[in-house]
């Protein structure tokens, strides 16, 4: 689950996953397989962030490339220690949990010994024999991962691992690169049952039958090579099965299933427009009524924190720049609500708008991201002279703000003709804002709060 992003890297993705795990348990018999590198994953079980009812449908692993913390945290930026996923790992399992073995990314050792060494340790650490299946796979090049890797690894005082990785990547390095790969498969398959091991091999374009032959001990072939090969396949007690085909009820199925994930990623967006709505409406007598603050208002209809309150006003108080029929990111995009937080978070309101819109003119549909969002975020600002260095703060945000309506009072002067006499006042205002400290609104609203 999750392909681009770690599915339980913060807590508010945490309850992000939480919340499209309920929608699709409840909706259908699925299983989801739940993979991280932070062990805040346990929490989904251990707070019952899921209802026990649907524990065991979830089958949870953690990525352990190694079992050095200091190694993987010069690879891994910002992840959980290798140590913290292992205790993870243990108490899910301890609590009859169904788990998983993810030995992934390993790198190259110096002899076939070295080998061996390190996945009989993973499996050790890992407990297989309470692990549903061990996935496994070598460093996955993609883009500069490879060139990445190897600098990480001298940044951080890991020269002979450095060496290592330089010997088997890079032009003219193919076979031994291949030797990588079948030497740590070969260790794999001594300490891992065949039933179990799911080893993940990219198929390149030299001879297939080592691999091919191998299929039946663990081996799942990926990649162009493999589908043109048909080698594509997954495997059943040893045995290998081609893909079935889909009957027209199986694919009436996933329509509708589909349908039911990506209504629930569009409910994120109704419902940050309804509660700013709620918010403004009428000057707040929809919620002031009742409660003395909007905070405590929304804890008391919905449960919500202040932060997931806020949050959600602020991405609805973008939302109702546009026409209600209309989404920010076009009719059949499928953009999440997280894509938004860069522009939310670091833009100032006056700017949101047009920095989205150029964002949209160079970004093309179903190629989203947050990581994509947050570069043409810095590069915007940048650009307008605005102050990146860090995130909006409290105290800036409604600065900014404040000066954003003193420019249109400045306008609604000069059209009024008292341009002259209102230039005084209006620089004394500006003074005033840059010095003032804002600490809360009338209506009760935390101010301090740059979303509230």
């Amino acid at each position: 689950m999750a392909t681009l992003v770690d599915v339980a890297a913060t807590m508010e993705i945490l309850r992000e996953t939480a919340e499209i795990c309920k929608l699709i348990l409840e909706n259908t018999n699925w299983q989801i397989r739940l993979l991280s590198k932070s062990s805040l994953l346990k929490l989904l079980v251990t707070k019952n962030m899921i209802a026990t009812e649907y524990h065991h449908r979830l089958i949870m692993g953690f990525s352990t490339g190694t079992l050095d913390d200091r190694l993987a945290a010069s690879i891994e930026k910002g992840t959980s220690p290798v140590s913290k996923r292992i205790k993870a790992l243990h108490e899910l399992q301890d609590l009859g949990i169904r788990t998983f073995g993810m030995i992934c990314p390993s790198l190259p050792y110096a002899s076939q010994e070295d080998y061996d060494s390190f996945s009989r340790a993973m499996c050790e650490a890992l407990r297989i024999d309470r692990c549903e299946h061990v996935w496994a796979e070598v460093i996955n090049v993609r883009g500069h991962s490879l060139v990445d890797t190897v600098k990480a690894l001298r940044d951080g005082g890991y020269t002979a691992e450095a060496e290592r990785v330089e010997a088997v990547s890079g032009t003219g390095k193919a076979e031994r690169w291949e030797e990588y790969a079948r030497m740590t498969f070969e260790a794999h398959k001594k300490h891992v049952p065949a039933d179990k091991l799911r080893f993940l091999q990219y198929l390149g374009k030299g001879p297939a039958d080592y691999w091919s032959e191998e299929r039946g001990a663990g081996v799942v072939l990926l990649g162009k090579e493999a589908v043109k090969n048909n080698l594509l396949s997954f495997e059943s007690s040893g045995e290998i099965v081609p893909f079935p085909a889909l009957e027209k009820e199986d694919v009436q199925y996933h329509a509708e299933r589909v349908d039911i994930v990506s209504r629930a990623l569009n409910s994120a967006f109704l419902a940050a427009r309804a509660l700013f709505e709620i918010k403004t409406y009428k000057d707040g007598i929809l919620w002031k009524i009742e409660s003395k603050t909007f905070e405590e208002y929304c804890a008391r209809q919905w449960k919500y924190q202040k932060s997931q309150a806020y949050r959600l006003l602020g991405l609805g108080r973008f939302l109702s720049k546009f026409p209600e029929k209309d989404s920010p990111f076009g009719e059949d995009s499928p953009v999440r609500e997280s894509h938004l937080r860069p522009v939310l978070e670091k833009v100032p309101e006056e700017h949101q708008m047009a920095c989205w819109e150029s964002y949209g003119e160079t970004a093309s549909a179903g190629k989203v991201t947050a990581a994509s969002v947050r570069s043409h975020v810095e590069e915007y600002l940048a650009k307008k002279g605005l102050d990146v260095s860090a995130d909006l703060t409290p105290e800036r945000w409604w600065r900014d703000r404040a000066r954003a309506r003193v420019k249109l009072l400045e306008a609604d002067f000069a059209k009024l003709g008292f341009a002259k006499e209102s230039a005084r006042l209006l620089e004394q205002l500006v003074a005033l804002i840059d010095g003032a400290q804002v600490a809360a609104g009338a209506d009760g609203t935390n101010l301090n709060d740059p979303r509230g």
